[in-house]
């Protein structure tokens, strides 16, 4: 594997002296960036882990300006790495991580980096440098760190990866490299993923800057199920295994004109229609074709944004968090340590969950009245929002059919586009877990983990778009409903109740390559 930087990082480990947790560390760095340069630091109670191939340094406990000193007179000076990382145990007391926390914010002099390790396997986030870290500011760790996230899991401060982008809402950090069981379910997920994302911020390994007149360039678009969220890798996503299927294809069966196909993931997890849309319209320069891979985020997005954001909107969790009242530090805390607090007293047993939850709701009441001066200090976003407790009208059977609508409309915009250009699009709506699968043990549990009434509404809202597809087929767009991929599939498929596996990935991908080089004409020339 290639690192994103075209020269070797120097990357500062900081670690609490536990060899496992190093060791891990260090193997998942060299095998994430190559040929990096690795310096451990830690207090001088960790001197016994050391690792060969990699500088160690310790410093007295809790005394951060001698550790300052000790790397500046080892030539390593804080402000000479390209990241920081930490290998840390869930146990570490607050005391001694903010030393570590202190260097952490004086080091990252071209990117940033966080790793978290509770237990191996090792996961990291590494996202181009800037003040904030990208969503890991150096006050929300000091002040987070405080108050025990040494025990939080990788999960817990997912969206570090996400930034803001000004047409399509948001997308991931250009050039970042994150193995976060974030992107890929939490602690449901498959794990070690390694998501390497390009200079726009997408899931691909950096394509040539001009698209080379004999190669096919394809762009996938759809949400996290698109985008793969839990394949092991790059290439063995829904478009790095199309890709590959439509090479070998191309080399059986050569086209003229046409050495190689490449297949771009434009696929943003959470993401829905319009934004697949927006995506489109920035880069179908660098296109021939498009394949969408969609319709869950369709029904499910304009279901949570109903009390509170128009159907359009990103992802209400999402939109919260990159433009309103995730957008403060103070806030991510008091949002995780509140989440926290309520999941201890819900796992307590009923006599102490009596006596806890008055100071819960008293916990509450100082979060949110402090959220309040906060955003109020900031300005917020609120022309289109309403209160959680107050929809903005309508059944779900409404929002359901306007949902659908929405799909069908945008999809029918995306062909608009692409047919004035000459190009070409497919439309698939991506399957669901309890259609046309004989599934296994293991995915009833997760279908039944899936409310009804939720589960219920999924199964009319794709019954409606359903009927758009077909108006759609009427008005002479390629579309394939791909409720039968996994028909003759008798493993199991999802991780959850929408993601897929790697093999899932495949068979998906081995189906759209066979619908691709019959429908589309740019390979018949």
């Amino acid at each position: 594997m290639s690192g994103p930087l075209d020269t070797p990082l120097n990357v500062l480990i900081l670690h609490d002296g536990r060899l496992e947790l190093l060791e891990a560390t260090v193997r998942r760095a060299r095998e994430l960036f190559p040929g990096a340069k690795l310096t451990a630091l830690a207090a001088q109670s960790a001197q016994g882990a050391r690792v060969d191939g990699v500088s160690t340094l310790t410093y007295p406990a809790d005394q951060f300006q001698e550790a300052r000193e000790l790397t500046e007179r080892a030539g390593v000076g804080l402000r000479s790495f390209d990241a920081c990382a930490f290998a840390m145990d869930g146990a570490v007391g607050a005391d001694a991580v903010k030393p570590l926390v202190e260097i952490a914010a004086r080091t990252a002099r071209r990117w940033g980096a966080l790793l978290w390790t509770n237990q191996p396997p090792v996961y990291f986030e590494l996202t181009p440098y800037d003040p904030q870290f990208t969503g890991y500011s150096q006050e929300f760790r000091r002040r987070v760190i405080r108050q025990e996230l040494g025990r939080a899991k990788p999960a817990d401060i997912s969206h570090g990866i996400f930034c803001v982008h000004p047409y399509h809402g948001y997308t991931y950090t250009p050039r970042a490299v994150s193995s976060s069981p974030a992107l890929a379910g939490g602690d449901k997920g498959p794990r070690n993923c390694v998501n390497r994302f390009d200079r726009y911020g997408f899931r691909n390994d950096e394509p040539p800057v001009n698209k080379p007149e004999d190669e096919v360039w394809i762009g996938l678009f759809g949400g996290s199920v698109a985008f793969s969220a839990g394949a092991s890798d790059n290439a063995a996503t829904i478009a790095g295994r199309l890709e590959a299927r439509l090479n070998d294809a191309i080399g059986r069966e050569p086209r003229p004109g046409v050495s190689r196909v490449r297949v771009l993931n434009l696929a943003l997890g959470a993401g829905h229609q319009p934004q697949q849309l927006h995506v489109l319209i920035e880069h179908r320069h660098r296109l021939d074709a498009a394949i969408t891979f969609d319709g869950h985020n369709e029904l499910m997005v304009p279901l949570n944004n109903r009390f509170r954001l128009p159907e359009g909107f990103i992802n209400t969790h999402l939109y919260s968090f990159l433009y309103t009242q995730g957008g403060t530090d103070e806030i991510k805390a008091l949002s995780w340590l509140y989440k926290r607090a309520e999941a201890r007293v819900e796992a307590s047993p009923k006599p102490l969950r009596w006596l806890l939850t008055p100071l819960l709701r008293a916990f509450r009441k100082r979060a949110a009245d402090r959220v309040r001066k906060l955003t109020a200090q900031r300005g917020e976003l609120i022309s289109s929002r309403a209160p959680l407790e107050e929809p903005r009208g309508g059944d779900v059977a409404s929002f359901l059919q306007n949902a659908a609508r929405l799909w069908s409309d945008s999809a029918q915009a995306m062909d608009a586009v692409l047919r004035s250009f000459g190009q070409e699009a497919l439309f698939t709506l991506q399957p669901i877990i309890d259609e046309d699968k004989p599934l296994t043990d293991e995915e009833m549990k997760l279908r039944d983990e899936v409310d009804p009434e939720l589960r219920k509404a999924i199964y009319l809202g794709r019954a409606l778009q359903r009927e758009q597809m077909e108006l759609m087929r009427r008005r002479g767009l390629n579309c394939l409903d791909m409720r039968d991929v996994f028909l003759q599939t008798h493993s199991t498929i999802y991780w959850d109740n929408v993601h897929f596996s790697d093999e899932g990935c495949d068979l998906v991908a081995e189906r759209l390559a066979r619908e691709a080089l019959a429908v589309f004409k740019v390979f018949k020339k």
